[in-house]
């Protein structure tokens, strides 16, 4: 009766083995439809190594085969959650949506091109390296902004100082010129020299923020002088 049992022990034993391994993968690799692929590689894996053992080997040794065959799948998947959990931790700071989605592509790739059982500083390394090029454009970005504020904000208080000192113009005309027309000759003047002295001397506030009154009104009567003598 024993002999006769024993192909049916044997196979139950196999099984049991086989069982084994399987539990020890876990729940998502056992039940979750994305890892069916590794939970198939890691039911092969235990077949061929419980198939190379020796045909009177006890179950102990069996199930400690498929359970040790079994064991690259499970560190491939850990690395592979290990994987996910950093790349779900990207974020750079003020960067676009559409800059934060390429930053986390880049790190998944980097990420997962590290071999299996790689160490923490590998990873922090490696997305180091793939997020370096996205931090720079948002803080070239950023930094781009600054300055064109700053630029703006220089060129409104350049054309505020300007303005002050526009009503010189006619001062000046009516100081320093004669028209065959008048007042309303002199007006016509005044109007059509304006916005062209207002925007020169923005240009030159802009580039000499600390001109004094003395210096503007210098450059209003050279450039009314050359206009007029044209």
């Amino acid at each position: 009766m024993r002999k006769t049992l024993a192909p049916w022990t044997r196979k139950q034993e196999i099984e049991r083995a086989f069982q084994a391994s399987t539990n020890t993968l876990g729940w998502d690799i056992q039940h979750r439809a994305e890892y069916a692929a590794l939970k198939q590689r890691a039911w092969d894996a235990a077949v061929a190594a419980v198939g190379r053992v020796r045909a009177e080997a006890s179950y102990s040794e069996m199930e400690t085969t498929a359970v040790q065959a079994v064991q690259p799948m499970i560190r491939e998947y850990k690395h592979q959650q290990a994987c996910q959990r950093i790349v779900g931790d990207i974020y750079i700071f003020d960067a676009t949506r559409e800059e934060q989605e390429a930053a986390a592509e880049a790190g998944r790739k980097a990420l997962a091109a590290l071999p299996i059982g790689a160490e923490p500083k590998e990873f922090e390394r490696a997305q180091q390296v793939a997020l370096a090029p996205y931090k720079a454009a948002v803080t070239a970005r950023k930094e781009q902004v600054r300055l064109e504020s700053e630029q703006l904000a220089q060129r409104r208080a350049a054309a505020s100082k300007a303005d002050s000192h526009l009503g010189y113009i006619a001062k000046y005309l009516e100081t320093e010129y004669t028209f065959d027309g008048g007042i309303w000759e002199r007006q016509r003047e005044v109007n059509r020299l304006r916005p062209l002295i207002r925007e020169a001397l923005i240009e030159e506030l802009v580039e000499d923020p600390e001109m004094n009154a003395e210096e503007i009104r210098k450059s209003i009567e050279e450039q009314i002088d050359d206009a007029l003598d044209e």
